[in-house]
């Protein structure tokens, strides 16, 4: 047997303070003091023209984010729970900025209302700001297909959709923009018609003058279109800023306001993927548009409202034939090859401006083997580092990846921790895998489906991310869809007894379904079907299933995509 040293990793030691107020809105229930704080953040924010600097709130910088989108909107929709004191003041905040002046741009998308004199005078030539803001409709209206944000009902003097220029702070503390919500477009759709609001001046801040107004404009253009066209949902607050960074990036390729944000990822991989400020997550759709193009983004927010975020994410990674889990963990490797890391060509395009990846724990390794137990999040990358000081000529430093992709405890527990256990071996061992000749690994865990590894060798990638259970079969079609098919039909390998068990299993693996039946052919396959329906009758909801047949020792196992339409 091995003699193992085992190294045990706490979460105590994995997660970094959030210092934001976005924190407080990852759910739309709040306590009265919560309430309180919404409500103070707000009157200050409104009120930031008329305050001297140094009586200024910090509402923006690298932890509390670039946009009030967060706070506007909370304060907006949860209007009914503040106190009757408290709604008369924000009766009067609610009104859209009085500016003096106002002009549509080339376009005819846009109207820009701004101060001539007086607070909140424009630092920047408007001209520009405007052709901004229909440079940023043009990509991603016209080119990227969204639909444009929603008519405002004759706000703002016409339907025209309406930017205004205010004094919203100075330095990392200020905020770039933000954008509001205002009437909802169909009681109970979670659609708002909406204004912007951007900064007058950008000074001091990371993108300063027009630039800090160029990527502003991109970003909460995006916003517009996620609350007027899909949904504005709190809990998925991560997600719309996860986009609209990214979105300055792929207006804007020169301009790089996103990189501030980084850090907070970099620092703290393994934190739940949903507990990320978005800011800091933009790398994640770069990477997804490198390997898949713009329109599984675009897919993502057409099942928003369907769905949460991050069900939304894998939904649409699974119609283009692949794996949540397998690509975060792909992902892993492409957050490791940055900064000093960096290989020129591959990977992020921008990695050697990035940060350097922490890891969850450092270790020697002495052989024959080494442990080491982690509790970590749902929905994170892990980064276990080995050092073989007694490896020649020069030591080894071999660094496992392990990624959680259970996705349904990323929405219900973010907070909780799961276990599972690396080994390192020098010699292979009962359920080991070989990475090389002189390294062997294995991994135990909680709920083993949701868990998959990679491993890096002294900067070589010696083993790619799979899921640790066997996933053998595709079922067709698939994204089956109530509205377009009756069945769907799940691979089987019949015993001569031609009966199959099959059972039908939620992404958090509750069974939702199962029966004996006897194999088809269809197509020219070996096939049990199912008509999507539960144990109760019901269509199966939208989402991601896994299946499984067995007829006598033959089994095998899969993946189905659901869109309940």
């Amino acid at each position: 047997m091995y003699n193992y040293f085992q190294v045990v990793i706490k979460p105590s030691h994995l997660l970094l303070a959030f210092l934001t107020f976005t924190s407080l809105i990852y759910s739309q229930e709040f306590t009265a003091s919560e309430l309180d704080s919404l409500f103070t953040s707000y009157v200050q924010l409104k009120n930031i023209e008329k305050l001297d600097e140094s009586d200024r709130p910090l509402l923006g910088g690298i932890d509390h984010g670039k946009c009030g989108l967060s706070l506007v909107n909370a304060v907006r929709l949860n209007y009914d729970k503040f106190t009757s004191e408290q709604q008369q003041q924000l009766n009067v905040l609610f009104q859209r900025p009085l500016r003096q002046k106002s002009f549509v741009t080339p376009s005819g998308k846009f109207r820009i209302h701004y101060n001539e004199t007086g607070s909140g005078v424009p630092a920047y030539d408007l001209n520009e700001l405007a052709k901004a803001l229909d440079s940023s409709y043009n990509f991603e209206v016209n080119y990227l297909g969204y639909p444009p944000p929603p008519p405002d009902f004759g706000e703002g003097g016409d339907d025209l959709y309406d930017v205004y220029i205010a004094d919203l702070g100075s330095g990392p503390s200020g905020l770039y923009g933000y954008t509001e919500s205002e009437t909802e477009i169909i009681p109970n759709s979670g659609r708002w018609t909406s204004f912007i609001v951007i900064d007058n001046a950008f000074d001091g801040y990371y993108t300063p003058g027009i630039d800090g107004a160029r990527v502003t404009a991109a970003h909460e253009l995006h916003h517009a279109i996620q609350m007027g066209n899909y949904i504005f949902r709190f809990s998925d607050i991560y997600f719309y800023e996860i986009t609209s960074t990214a979105m300055e990036k792929f207006v804007y390729n020169t301009l790089n306001d996103y990189r501030q944000y980084l850090s907070s990822y970099f620092q703290a991989p393994w934190r739940s993927f949903s507990q990320n400020n978005g800011y800091n997550l933009a790398i994640w759709n770069f990477y997804l548009k490198e390997k898949f193009g713009y329109d599984i983004l675009k897919r993502q927010w057409e099942l928003m409202p369907q769905m949460r975020a991050i069900s939304a994410i894998a939904m649409s990674i699974a119609e283009y034939s692949s794996g949540f889990g397998d690509e975060f963990n792909t992902f892993g490797i492409w957050s490791y090859f940055t900064n000093y890391r960096t290989i020129p060509g591959r990977f992020f395009a921008d990695a050697q401006f990035y940060p350097a990846i922490q890891h969850t724990a450092s270790l020697d390794f002495n052989p024959p083997a080494k442990n080491v137990d982690v509790q970590a999040r749902a929905v994170s990358n892990n980064f276990i580092r080995f050092i073989n000081q007694s490896a020649t000529p020069l030591p080894d430093t071999l660094v496992a990846i392990v990624t959680n992709s259970d996705i349904q405890s990323g929405i219900d527990s973010t907070q909780s921790v799961f276990s599972f256990r690396y080994t390192l071996a020098s010699d292979s061992g009962n359920g080991f895998v070989r990475l090389t000749d002189k390294y062997f690994m294995n991994l135990t865990a909680q709920k083993i489906n949701f868990w998959s590894t990679a491993e890096i060798l002294n900067n070589e990638i010696i083993r790619e991310g799979k899921i640790r259970t066997s996933i053998d079969a595709i079922a067709f079609p698939s994204p089956f869809k109530f509205s377009r098919h009756s069945f769907v039909y799940l691979p089987a390998d019949p015993d001569p007894s031609a009966i199959v068990d099959f059972a039908i299993y939620t992404s958090g693996m509750e069974l939702i379904y199962s029966s004996t039946v006897p194999v088809i052919q269809h197509a020219g396959q070996k096939v049990v079907r199912w008509d999507g329906k539960d144990f109760k009758g019901r269509n199966a909801a939208s989402g991601i299933y896994l299946f499984i047949t067995k007829s006598g020792d033959n089994i095998k196992k899969g993946k189905l995509v659901i869109f309940n339409d």
